[in-house]
């Protein structure tokens, strides 16, 4: 039997995290009608990165400069504005908001939501609305902070509270305690039989019953679901310490399933065998083990694509050195000698993510030497790791030799950007070669014309009938 690992840390206390006292800041100008208000809280939830996990738990580290929605909710009203996070060593933080001055009215609630975009409303009646994004991006030793959401309420006042100016407020700051609103996940993928050549591009986690993303409904605590969605997507290369967020939900065996999307297809298993559910509560994260023995494996289809970008195509842009130019065809004069020295081709339209073939015509020359110069540059795609190439310089009794480079490069679906710089080489023979054009294709070789060359081009029928 297939095993399905899991442990499930406490992450805080689910009664929630209470604020420390007020303190007393310095008096800034405020606008007419306007209030100034500064909530506090030392709460450890985070929405950013968990420190490093001891004794079962993740501390939450608040970013400073962090964006906010704040929220007051009256009887006569409701306002909701943007605010900001300040902090103090990652732990104490402060969410300082303008908000119109209100004469009348009573019953004032404030709320906050970090982080400020996945706010989508306020109610009195049902709370906060919020969604949880079914893509997610996360960094390598914590969840993506787009995807971790945060609420706090503050008690109700029977007045507006907030900073007037000139020494002049209801209350200094106001105390908030903060609650989780989704659940965190932590996943290994375990002997996925992947090729040695096949990148990871992303890692799937579906629920055929309950809805893992999507938009909800906060209120006290209780979460209600609005729009559900059943999957959540995580951009990751990894296959351990996957990390994800997703509303609360209880995945029962045989109900979720885990897809690995590769370079070369998708590897899928639906989890049926574990004779257990996976619990996906609130506050807390779920880390646990899915064994991929025996994955379904999907083969991509390929969609095939080839573009041309020539050098004086809108598509190439480069930049670094004011002595470039665009002559012949050929752009010359980049200097990779040159930290900003620099080219760079967008490719749109990519029909899906895989390895592709990125071809370079360009032109060298001969080193006067005859050292052992070569033309070096990096290509980055899409803002990640630059690999080093090297086009060996042309024999000496060569004026200038027009060549085509190639290399893989791994693109995403949509558009890419390949970025062409100075190499490994350096300062002392990284030269740039003359650009003349760039081809990213997923042929092999492209097929050409077929011109035929017969007499007439071939023997005109002539119809005899039947002898």
């Amino acid at each position: 039997m297939k095993q399905l690992l899991r442990n499930t840390l406490i992450l805080l206390a689910a009664t929630g995290l209470l604020a420390c006292s007020r303190e007393t800041g310095d008096h800034v100008a405020i606008p007419a009608g306007k209030v100034r208000l500064n909530i506090l809280t030392n709460s450890l939830a985070t929405r950013t990165a968990f420190g490093e996990k001891t004794d079962d738990l993740y501390p939450g580290l608040w970013t400073d400069g962090e964006a906010a929605k704040v929220c007051m909710s009256y009887t006569t009203g409701l306002q909701a504005v943007d605010g900001t996070v300040s902090t103090v060593d990652q732990k104490l933080a402060r969410i300082v908001a303008e908000m119109d001055l209100v004469t009348d009215g009573s019953d004032f609630t404030y709320y906050a939501v970090v982080p400020a975009s996945n706010y989508l409303a306020c109610e009195a009646s049902s709370g906060i609305r919020f969604q949880v994004p079914a893509e997610q991006r996360p960094g390598a030793t914590s969840f993506d902070p787009a995807a971790s959401v945060l609420i706090g309420k503050s008690e109700v006042f029977s007045e507006q509270q907030g900073d007037l100016g000139d020494g002049k407020a209801s209350s200094e700051q106001i105390d908030m305690t903060f609650d989780f609103a989704v659940a965190y996940g932590k996943m290994n993928l375990l002997n996925l039989a992947k090729g040695e050549e096949e990148t990871v591009v992303s890692v799937t986690l579906e629920s055929q019953d309950a809805p893992i993303a999507g938009t909800a409904d906060f209120l006290d605590g209780a979460i209600t679901v609005s729009e559900g969605l059943n999957s959540i997507t995580v951009a990751t290369s990894a296959l351990s310490d996957i990390w994800f967020t997703t509303l609360p939900a209880t995945l029962a065996d045989g109900s979720w399933s885990v897809s690995v999307t590769t370079s070369a297809g998708t590897y899928k298993r639906t989890i049926s065998d574990s004779g257990k559910s996976l619990e996906l509560a609130k506050g807390t994260v779920a880390e646990f083990s899915v064994d991929m023995t025996g994955a379904l494996f999907t083969p991509n289809q390929v969609i095939a694509y080839t573009k041309w970008v020539n050098a004086g195509d809108a598509e190439c842009t480069y930049g670094g050195d004011s002595g470039i130019i665009l002559e012949d065809g050929f752009i010359k004069g980049i200097n990779f000698w040159r930290p900003d020295g620099h080219l760079t081709v967008t490719f749109a339209d990519v029909p899906a993510g895989g390895v592709y073939t990125l071809k370079i015509g360009c032109a060298i020359w001969p080193y006067p030497t005859a050292l052992d110069h070569v033309f070096n540059f990096h290509v980055t795609v899409n803002g990640g790791t630059p690999t080093n190439h090297t086009i060996p310089q042309p024999a000496q009794d060569v004026e200038l030799e027009e060549v085509e480079y190639e290399c893989a490069v791994t693109l995403q679906a949509g558009t890419n950007t390949i970025m062409i710089n100075g190499g490994d080489r350096g300062f002392i023979d990284g030269f740039a070669p003359h650009f003349k054009y760039f081809v990213v294709t997923n042929q092999s070789e492209e097929t050409p014309a077929v011109t035929n060359n017969f007499p007439g081009g071939g023997a005109v029928a002539v119809n005899l009938g039947t002898f």
